[in-house]
């Protein structure tokens, strides 16, 4: 955004040329509407129109400081409502106030109003509403920090995190198309913007205008635009449907307003930075006359302006050449802020520059520096209170910049007028907060005495930069201190090697201040039992007071029964020397409560003998937690038992759902042979269609069962002993129509002799799908099925020359509902849930497994792996409720 006020006075001379220019030959009345007869009536029966605006869009829509609604939306409004006044003198449009529930809502009847006046078309919200003729088109744009590199290609931004409105348009329109970006919900534009400036977020989406005038009023100066969006904000006033007499009326009324009108609007409104194009219906050849004249004046004016410009970037360099010098010198801070006061005042030619530092907790603020530009370095002992000027404390923490081009009128300074602004003669104010570990910790402020004046951009980045340096110097002090304190440290452990005695006794009170100040109990015992010590976490944990403790046995006072056998064998080994971790005692309190206490146990030997020797045992109250554990067991297996419920109703549907869809079947089949009379050519092929949507229905609903048995539990296994050819035979002839249909040569080899004991059905099942399967991916070449014994395990190949399966694919491959993306997915039916079946009755009825290898555009190999004897162990899992209950 640099380079604001430059195009800001260049855009104000063309706007003021170009009004006064219109005025001049004075076209700027309204045309008059003619109404029908029937709108007419309904404005006369509805005198009073309720309206809903947005109250942070500024400058298209907001509040003012009386609480009025403003900007262009109310402007044409206020056009609009004077055309409306001639047919009905008492009619008005009011506006309301929506509560956040009603900003969210699309819903005209829980808004509450008939008409919005700043709405954006969707197609979502066109469900709703009636839209008129926009009048006011701006791309959105992203915004982002002042050093980032992104651009505004959405596709390229994948899980940055970019935030937006949430009731805006634009989170509708980036939801639907870039799902690759994390999009965080924010309240209003303020929010958003600030979330950029401190870096909680990549960026923010918003058109310019407004993100402008906010970013201006936070003060956040370090904001750019990355680029303008595929997106186009049409705003438009919206209608309820359920009132298309108002939306006509509308309409009309909008293109009453002429070119002029809207110019004025538009230049009112718009004056700025990244000002978006209004909606001009034609374009008169004065305004370009006029241009012309205009730019030649504004090269002279830009030549004198950049003069000027440079001079005063010239004085800025200045003052950062005086200031690396004495910043990387060995002064003190205190002389270090002194020139930075000095150099700022005279980069700017501001009349007094201050450096102010919080104090009690953020109550105070005191005067540490004051430098005037004729009288230099000034003592001051000044000292501002919240309590007295609340609106600029709250200023503070709420912006990296107050630009306060009038002092006495912003609200941020205006609390200064009578006790200081007026006596100092002060018009104008720029001050920048200094951070430091996310926290305002003082303000670096520059006041311009006189009238008011505008402060540019690049005055209010200069002024920011001199409270990162006054904040990159508090910070090397800390560091310089903490470097001394080391040193320091580092001294007195080379002493305390030197002289073991004084670095014992300090080593103890060290200890004895981490005992004292940590936030876990340690208690120190004797081995006999008797306590010690007893920090104040204890006594907290336990109800007892430290002399209430002292010289008492640890488990007659504290050791309830459960625990006393755990007790004494801690003890015993404690005396061994062995150290115990994360031992839970049952702990009773003085308030008789019982706790459970986690804790760990180190022995130490004061000699040679270990009963003169003490643990120090260490823990923390785990009552909570465990209480917290046994909720989250008892929510896990409610769940769970919700999941199986789920699933048993969906198995038990299986009857109901599968006789009245075979009915269908059967039905559809008894016309298409002619039973019922004949058929022509178009009948036999609509109803062969459905008679083949109906089979592929059933498919589904049969997999679907299926699977819901199975995860029930409800899906019971039939074991039989049969041999494996006649099977590979059946599921030969069941697909060999869609191998002659696609010219695909398909075998079975199977050595004869091999016998199974398992469920013939589902290995049946297992095999058709994967056999099945093969021959749908398959347009060239053969499908090939090789059954063959290894290590009691039936392995059955199935291996096809088709489209074949990339890394990426493979990985989804046994997820349910999920089709490969190839050219023959819309040839081929299918729902995703075959592979995933045969999956769950291999691995969960049978006792097998099927994997797979491939290679992308030369075909795969499925092979199905399964026990030749079913185990016993697989064979009393499964139990069918439902079909033992004969249902």
């Amino acid at each position: 955004m640099t380079g604001f006020n430059i195009r800001k006075s260049l855009l104000l001379s063309l706007a003021l040329f170009g009004l006064l220019f219109g005025f001049s030959i004075g076209i700027a009345f309204a045309e008059q509407v003619q109404f029908t007869q029937a709108e007419q009536d309904w404005l006369l029966a509805h005198p009073v129109v309720k309206v809903i605006g947005s109250s942070d869009y500024a400058p298209i829509s907001y509040l003012n400081d009386q609480g009025q609604h403003v900007g262009i939306s109310a402007a044409y409004l206020q056009h609009i409502e004077k055309q409306l006044k001639t047919v009905n003198s008492n009619f008005k449009f009011q506006f309301t106030t929506p509560t956040d529930a009603e900003k969210v809502t699309i819903d005209p009847l829980k808004k509450g109003v008939g008409l919005v006046i700043d709405f954006v078309e969707t197609p979502e919200r066109l469900k709703y509403w009636q839209f008129t003729s926009p009048y006011l088109k701006m791309p959105l744009h992203l915004i982002v920090r002042q050093n980032s590199q992104l651009t505004s290609n959405l596709s390229q931004l994948n899980n940055r995190k970019i935030a937006v409105v949430g009731y805006y348009a634009a989170y509708e329109l980036l939801a639907r198309d870039h799902p690759n970006l994390q999009l965080i919900l924010v309240d209003s534009n303020q929010e958003g913007l600030k979330k950029v400036a401190f870096g909680e977020v990549d960026g923010f989406v918003s058109d310019l205008p407004v993100a402008s005038y906010w970013a201006s009023e936070a003060g956040l100066t370090q904001l750019k635009d990355a680029g303008e969006l595929a997106y186009m904000y049409k705003i438009s006033f919206a209608t309820s449907r359920q009132i298309p007499e108002l939306q006509t009326i509308l309409e009309k009324s909008l293109s009453g307003i002429t070119s002029e009108m809207r110019q004025q609007i538009y230049e009112r409104w718009m004056i700025g930075p990244f000002v978006a194009k209004p909606l001009f219906e034609d374009v008169r050849v004065w305004l370009i006359l006029g241009c012309l004249i205009l730019l030649l004046l504004a090269t002279l004016w830009l030549k004198n302006r950049i003069n000027r410009h440079d001079e005063k970037l010239v004085r800025q360099n200045k003052a950062l050449v005086n200031l690396s010098k004495i910043i990387n010198s060995n002064g003190t801070d205190e002389k270090k802020f002194a020139v930075i006061c000095q150099q700022l005042a005279e980069a700017l030619q501001v009349a007094r520059v201050s450096l102010w530092m919080l104090q009690d907790n953020g109550e105070t603020l005191k005067c540490i520096h004051l430098f005037r530009l004729n009288a230099g370095i000034t003592p001051t002992e000044a000292t501002l209170s919240v309590k007295d000027y609340p609106n600029y404390f709250a200023a503070l923490n709420a912006n990296l910049v107050i630009a306060a081009t009038d002092a006495h009128s912003n609200a941020a300074t205006s609390e200064f007028a009578s006790s200081y602004l007026l006596a100092q003669g002060i018009g104008a104010m720029l001050d920048s907060t200094i951070w430091l570990n996310q926290q305002v910790v003082g303000v670096i402020c520059c006041e311009h005495v006189g009238s008011t004046r505008d402060w540019t951009l690049d005055e209010q980045n200069f002024t920011s930069a001199m409270g990162d340096l006054v904040r990159l110097t508090i910070e090397t002090d800390i560091r310089r201190k903490a470097e001394q304190a080391l040193v320091k440290y580092s001294e007195e452990l080379e002493q305390m090697v030197i002289a073991r005695t004084r670095s014992l006794k300090e080593s103890e009170q060290r200890f004895a201040s981490v005992v004292t100040y940590a936030p876990i109990s340690i208690i120190t015992i004797k081995m006999n039992g008797e306590i010690v010590e007893f920090n104040p976490e204890a006594e907290t944990v336990t109800g007892y007071s430290r002399e209430q403790v002292i010289g008492k046995n640890f488990i007659e006072l504290f050791v309830v029964k459960e625990s006393l056998k755990k007790s004494a064998a801690i003890g015993l080994g404690a005396r061994r020397g062995e150290d115990f971790r994360g031992v839970e005692l049952l702990l009773q309190c003085a308030d008789e409560r019982k706790i459970e206490f986690e804790c760990s146990i180190v022995s130490v030997a004061n000699d040679d003998s270990s009963d003169s020797g003490q643990m120090i045992a260490i823990g923390q109250d785990i009552t909570q937690k465990k209480a917290l554990q046994a909720s989250l067991v008892k929510a896990r297996e409610a769940a769970e038992s919700a999941d199986r419920i789920k699933s048993m109703f969906v198995a038990s549907m299986s009857h109901e759902l599968r006789t009245p869809l075979n009915s269908i079947i059967g039905f559809l089949g008894v016309v298409l042979q002619g039973m019922s009379g004949e058929l022509n050519l178009k009948q036999k092929d609509q109803l062969g269609r459905a008679y083949h949507s109906a089979k592929h229905l059933l498919s589904l609903i049969t997999d679907v069962i299926d699977i819901s048995k199975i995860e029930a539990g409800f899906l019971q296994v039939h074991v039989e002993k049969f041999e494996l050819a006649p099977l590979l035979t059946e599921v030969q002839y069941a697909v060999q129509h869609l191998a002659e249909n696609k010219r695909l040569a398909l075998t079975i080899n199977c050595p004869s002799g091999i016998k199974l004991e398992t469920d013939r059905k589902r290995l049946y099942q297992v095999v058709l799908n994967v056999v099945g399967n093969a021959l749908k991916y398959t347009e060239h070449g053969a499908v090939k099925v090789v059954a063959s014994i290894k290590a009691k395990q039936l392995l059955i190949a199935v291996e096809d020359t088709g489209i074949g399966l990339s890394e990426a694919h493979m990985a989804s491959l046994f997820k349910p509902f999920v089709r490969i993306d190839s050219p023959l997915r819309i040839k081929t039916l299918g729902t995703g849930l075959g592979l995933y079946l045969s999956r769950k009755i291999l691995s969960q009825l049978i006792g097998g497994d099927i994997s797979v290898t491939s290679q992308l555009g030369q075909g795969s190999i499925f092979t199905i792996h399964l026990p030749v004897k079913m185990p016993k162990i697989i064979m009393q899992k499964h139990t069918s409720v439902l079909e033992n209950a004969g249902t």
